[in-house]
């Protein structure tokens, strides 16, 4: 079989790591969850998990050492580490060379207490004397910090599992760090008085680091047989969503697409309908917002009006009553800078009867914005979808109040930036994997091949896609169903390849990946 052991190329195999003399991994001590030493004393993390996998699977005798992280690099510089895991930002070229993958998208967030007003939202915030945060001595934010010179605002820390705990305690101070480390520690560790916030700074890809361009060769070409085979998903799933509920790939995907359609669809025929009730029986505004937050009230909407006279806030409870009376300043609080001016923005489109390029006067405008919700009562940004419409118009036409209709989308975000960081991590595998790799349609035609199938099969991608090639002309076989292809493996021109179907969870086909060296 194709994948069975000769997925790797002759000359690939590494002779020199044997039970004697094995391969050494070393990392990092303390970046949780990446890898650290466990209470049992033992060396433990995603990094840790992936080395062992990817080892066992090439069947590579090998030891495991964590130390600080100056000690890993000097080790890897003498030749007594063979293998480690770094960010090509970060360190020059003397300790070694990249992988052509990337294993993790780093980005950056800040613990605050839930009591407290979130000061860093983007990275020039830390540039701000009033905003000291307190970093990692090896992290990205420190090594920027550096940079820019605003070290001064960085209280450095060994320990940012204390630090944590300190801030949990205390409730005073913030921390900058890994977004993943900083959501494992707070699980692990209960740290209930905190929350995460996303800050708008430069992310990094994590990658293999060796000295040895043949091991990382390897280990790119493995981890991307891994990623194709489904074999890495639990692995993510234990280490950075543990709640996550699996959804089989790409099902999840076409689920979320279907629901974020069928989402939109029903907010606007509800607001249509509403609208047209109100307008046909000239009911108060009372008994339209009692309407919707009818709705409201099994837990598919939440409802909050502008008045255009006064420029004041109004939030409805579930009998579409007024709760709370809000001004300007005080509801903007609720949500990040950003997002209150794009909501500050869209109410004067509205009030002004903008017109749209078509000069036709704008009737609805829909936003994504992140805020925090008073039922929730968690001091806790959440993801919404808002359609913002007019309720009430003067005699002459002109808006007196809007109405927003807003439905809660955190979740929906988090897997969609969670399936964009997956994406990314998909394309850095086809384009950079040593295996040839071509994708086909449910209908057997052509899609996309990356260059190294290109090169194997003498083929040109471009010329195939516009002919609409399909499977059976470019592979020269008479396959009965396109749904039977899946595990058929077979040799071309001295190019082994192997087909491999995707379908959703209804058992309907969706594509083909074949993969040939």
């Amino acid at each position: 079989m194709l994948f069975a052991g000769s997925v790797y190329a002759q000359g690939d195999t590494l002779d020199i790591y044997t039970d004697h003399k094995p391969l050494v991994y070393e990392d990092a001590t303390n970046f949780y969850p990446y890898t650290y030493i466990n209470d049992k004393g033992e060396p433990d993390g995603y990094n840790v998990a992936l080395i062992k996998l990817l080892l066992d699977e090439l069947k590579i005798p090998y030891v495991i050492k964590l130390k600080p992280l100056r000690e890993v690099l000097a080790d890897l510089k003498s030749g007594q580490c063979d293998i480690t895991f770094g960010l090509p930002t970060m360190h020059n070229s003397d300790y070694g060379q990249y992988g052509h993958t990337s294993i993790a998208l780093l980005t950056q967030s800040v613990a605050t207490p839930k009591s407290k007003d979130v000061a860093i939202k983007t990275f020039h915030d830390l540039s701000n004397p009033d905003n000291k945060v307190t970093v990692s001595e090896h992290s990205i934010c420190l090594d920027l910090m550096n940079d820019y010179g605003w070290a001064d605002n960085a209280i450095v820390s060994k320990d940012m599992i204390n630090e944590m705990i300190k801030l949990n305690d205390t409730q005073q101070g913030q921390v900058v760090w890994n977004t993943a480390a900083l959501r494992w520690i707070i699980r692990e560790k209960r740290l209930n008085n905190l929350m995460v916030t996303p800050v708008n700074m430069p992310h990094m890809d994590y990658k293999f680091l060796s000295r040895n361009q043949q091991l990382l060769n390897l280990l790119d070409k493995t981890y991307s047989k891994l990623y194709t085979d489904d074999k890495m998903e639990a692995l993510e799933s234990k280490w950075f969503y543990p709640d996550r509920t699996p959804l089989s790939s790409p099902q999840w995907h076409t689920t979320l697409a279907i629901a974020g359609i069928l989402l939109l669809a029903v907010a606007a025929l509800l607001l249509v309908w509403f609208v047209v009730q109100y307008r046909r029986i000239h009911s108060k505004q009372a008994q339209l917002l009692t309407q919707l937050s009818q709705i409201e009230n099994i837990g598919l909407l939440r409802i909050w009006s502008y008045k255009v006279k006064n420029h004041k806030f109004y939030y409805y409870n579930e009998k579409g009553h007024v709760i709370g009376t809000y001004s300007f300043d005080v509801f903007s609080h609720r949500y990040s800078r950003e997002d209150f001016w794009k909501l500050r923005e869209a109410l004067e489109r509205l009030t002004s009867r903008h017109k749209d390029a078509h000069g036709h006067e704008e009737q609805k405008i829909t936003l994504e914005l992140q805020a925090i919700d008073m039922d929730y009562d968690d001091n806790k940004l959440h993801s919404f979808a808002v359609d913002l419409s007019v309720l009430r118009r003067s005699r002459n036409g002109n808006p007196l109040e809007i109405v927003a209709i807003k439905k809660d989308i955190t979740e929906q975000r988090r897997k969609k930036i969670a399936d964009s960081e997956r994406l990314l991590r998909y394309w850095s595998m086809f384009y950079s994997t040593d295996s040839g790799i071509l994708f086909f349609d449910k209908e057997g035609i052509i899609r996309n091949a990356n260059t190294k199938a290109c090169e194997l099969l003498h083929i040109d991608i471009d010329a195939l896609v516009e002919s609409h090639a399909d499977l059976n002309t470019i592979f020269h076989n008479h396959l009965a169903s396109l749904r039977d292809v899946h595990g058929y493996h077979a040799t071309i021109n001295g190019v082994e390849y192997k087909m491999r179907t995707v379908k959703n969870h209804d058992g309907e086909l969706l594509g083909i990946f074949v993969f040939c060296v």
